[in-house]
């Protein structure tokens, strides 16, 4: 069953791919593509063509984004088609933006989140407000890439299991101060430490062990937790 914002999102889907701009800028960017035209000409193309149409332009790092086919009715849409159609989606109700402007007026990009600025004014449904915001959180969310050294990756998620197992190597050294990483290993890896077990490695959990009980000592006696242990 489709949420509201979908229902309002096709009904706007089948007037838009009927107008004979969008029909002409849809086979405009086909034809170029289609020519294997420079990746920058056919970036500035899309973002030209966008703009005409008075849609948001979906910010991607690794792919162009495009006009959906004119001639798919909504119901013929994949999800992903449809996902677009949210992203792309501009009024003046929701305004998304992946830049903010610095201290000497300047707009840069803003690679570590969204600015999103709402008017209640301009909202018609509460429901196909949180879809389109969501929708577009999500994206941004799915290609966000942390800065490095030599370029970026992507963002690791942190699995709340890990501090679980840095809590209970933290206590358990702390019980028994006495106790090795190896006697500890046994404990929190008994299968890795188990020497009939097939492809374990007894070196490679103690070694997790000693870095667990690491990360425990800089998550409490250095004060981590402030700004390690982030939610949602």
């Amino acid at each position: 069953m489709k949420g509201d914002a979908e229902r309002w999102i096709g009904i706007r889907w089948e007037f838009m791919r009927e107008d004979p701009k969008y029909i002409e800028a849809f086979a405009r960017l086909i034809k170029i593509e289609s020519n294997n035209t420079d990746r920058g000409i056919l970036f500035a193309e899309s973002k030209k063509v966008f703009q005409e149409l008075g849609l948001n332009f979906p910010w991607n790092p690794h792919h162009i984004p495009s006009l959906l086919n004119p001639n798919k009715s909504f119901d013929e849409l994949n999800p992903f088609e449809v996902d677009f159609l949210l992203h792309a989606f501009k009024s003046k109700a929701v305004t998304i933006n992946p830049y903010f402007i610095n201290d000497e007026n300047k707009r840069i990009i803003n690679y570590d989140g969204l600015m999103i600025a709402l008017d209640f004014n301009e909202i018609n449904s509460i429901e196909s407000l949180k879809q389109v915001v969501s929708a577009a959180i999500k994206l941004a969310w799915e290609n966000y890439e942390v800065p490095f050294r030599f370029g970026y990756r992507k963002k690791k998620k942190t699995n709340w299991t890990d501090f679980e197992k840095i809590l209970k190597v933290g206590r358990l050294k702390k019980e028994n101060p006495e106790a090795t990483y190896k006697e500890l290993a046994e404990i929190v890896f008994p299968k890795e430490m188990n020497p009939e077990a097939v492809n374990v490695s007894p070196e490679s959990a103690i070694k997790k062990t000693t870095q667990l009980h690491m990360r425990y000592k800089e998550l409490t006696e250095k004060g981590g937790w402030r700004k390690n242990l982030r939610f949602p």
